[in-house]
């Protein structure tokens, strides 16, 4: 029941959040409806993106027009924001069950799954995703069910664990290679901890760094490594073509690529602004307890715990690094909450002194509240306004060939110009030669009034920068809120 209710209150925030406006919230929402309408129409993604969401959103639209409940345009919105609202709020239950296991034999677990609970869904990096990141947010659920799945593989070493477990790793590489990157790099150091901890530990015979019972330890978790990453790596290679050789390649980035411009040598810039900082901070924190309390605790905790708990330690201090890179910190840093709040479970199920278990509940409680509310107040608005929206579908004739044409336009306005013009589309600050060069039409999309108050550095912070027309161009349309231009290559 008190599952349920977690659940049922994490959706409902959600579901104000997406149906509190007519357009889809936050910088990224149209893209999604974007992917949707090719998948119903064309049986393909418009653009090449792991693609288990949106045969999610796909299917709930379908299920929805068959049922008539309205236009195809509106289907595709009620669906994409029903399942960005329900789905998200799933990441309660591996949470739940997590933090139960870790308590089950330790102390009583009404206060850990609660405050871990609540802390899975409403703390405010995952209220953030909302409308903007549906596949993130779908990712970080298949996640914490891996990273659930994986400690009863260490704990009770059953095959049905192992093949869970890998089932969640393979739906995290469909769903988004931001939270698949976190299972491997969590998995990785799963591995190497009983390697790590046989070399610093007195050797059992002179001349032996590692015990033979830490030896089977180390291939027994390396098995379960190869177990999990073959069917991963199987599955995302033949995803229906919707990956590329390169795309899978790069679901990690190369470690140097990791720390290219680092926060800490960019004035302590964010993508995110404040509120990842004030992320980065809290989730150090709880890692940084963590190691204390892992510290003390080292010799009598079983093998399972101290693995999962070190890697969880390990991984949230690596995302909220602040030698990461301006490139990589905003996204690493939302998903860090989620082996956060493995360490935090670990805290409530671990501490002995009641006041302070109790303190630490009530300030995780505390600050997922506060800090969620200033996200609800926001309300995640569109990254363009209703009147603005009508505009666009003033230029839908202008455009003679949108299958053969190219849309360059601000971050966040493209794919409102994919959606309503059904012309392929372009980032204004990312688009190149030779990109443009294999368009015969090419229009640039400039918003000129009503610009919207979000850009790399979070709400309220300066925009993206819109796109700018070269000088031959023509204008086509001068309205309001837009102006655009077109240049040909015939």
């Amino acid at each position: 029941m008190l599952l349920g209710l977690v659940v049922g209150l994490a959706i409902a925030i959600r579901w104000r959040i997406n149906f509190s406006q007519n357009l889809m919230p936050g910088n990224n929402g149209a893209y999604y409806l974007v992917q949707v309408r090719s998948l119903l129409e064309d049986g393909r993604l418009q653009l090449s993106a792991p693609p288990f969401i949106f045969y999610i959103e796909a299917l709930a639209a379908r299920l929805l027009l068959m049922l008539r409940a309205g236009s195809s345009v509106d289907c595709i919105v009620w669906a994409c924001k029903g399942v960005d609202s329900v789905l998200p709020a799933l990441a309660a239950v591996p949470a739940f069950l997590l933090a139960w296991a870790l308590s089950y034999t330790r102390t009583r677990p009404l206060l850990p799954v609660l405050t871990v609970s609540l802390f899975s869904v409403l703390y405010f990096p995952a209220l953030l995703m909302t409308g903007d990141f549906h596949k993130n947010a779908a990712g970080m659920v298949w996640l914490l069910f891996f990273i659930y799945l994986l400690y009863l593989s260490l704990k009770q070493q059953a095959k049905k664990h192992y093949l869970l477990a890998g089932l969640f790793l393979v739906l995290t590489g469909l769903t988004h290679q931001g939270p698949f990157g976190v299972a491997l790099l969590l998995l990785l150091v799963v591995v190497a901890i009983p390697a790590f901890a046989g070399m610093t530990s007195p050797p059992r015979k002179r001349g032996s760094l590692l015990s033979g019972q830490m030896l089977r330890q180390i291939a027994k978790l390396a098995a379960i490594a190869v177990i999990l990453l073959l069917p991963a790596a199987a599955v995302l290679y033949f995803a229906l073509g919707s990956l590329s050789a390169r795309q899978l390649v790069n679901v990690v980035p190369w470690p140097t690529g990791f720390f290219q411009r680092p926060m800490l040598f960019a004035g302590g810039r964010v993508f995110g602004g404040p509120f990842n900082m004030v992320n980065l901070g809290i989730v150090t924190v709880i890692a940084i307890l963590g190691i204390i309390l892992l510290r003390r605790r080292w010799p009598t905790l079983p093998q399972s715990d101290r693995t999962l708990i070190a890697a969880a330690t390990l991984t949230t201090l690596f995302l909220a690094s602040p030698l990461i890179g301006l490139r990589y910190s905003g996204r690493l840093l939302l998903m860090a909450y989620a082996p956060a709040a493995v360490v935090l479970a670990f805290l409530l199920t671990s501490l002995d002194n009641r006041p302070a278990r109790l303190a630490v509940a009530v300030i995780a409680l505390v600050l997922t509240v506060t800090l969620s509310a200033g996200i609800l107040w926001d309300g995640r608005p569109a990254s363009i306004t209703e009147p603005a929206y009508r505009e666009l579908h003033q230029m839908v004739g202008l455009i003679a060939e949108p299958k053969k044409s190219l849309v360059v336009a601000r971050h966040g306005l493209e794919w409102w110009a994919a959606w309503v013009l059904a012309a392929d589309v372009a980032e204004a600050y990312r688009v190149d030669a030779e990109t443009i060069s294999k368009y015969p039409a090419v229009f640039y999309l400039q918003q000129i009034a009503d610009m919207p108050r979000f850009g790399p550095a979070g709400p309220g912070g300066q925009p993206f920068p819109e796109a700018q027309a070269p000088a031959e161009a023509e204008v086509v349309f001068q309205g309001r809120y837009f102006r655009l231009a077109k240049t040909s290559a015939r």
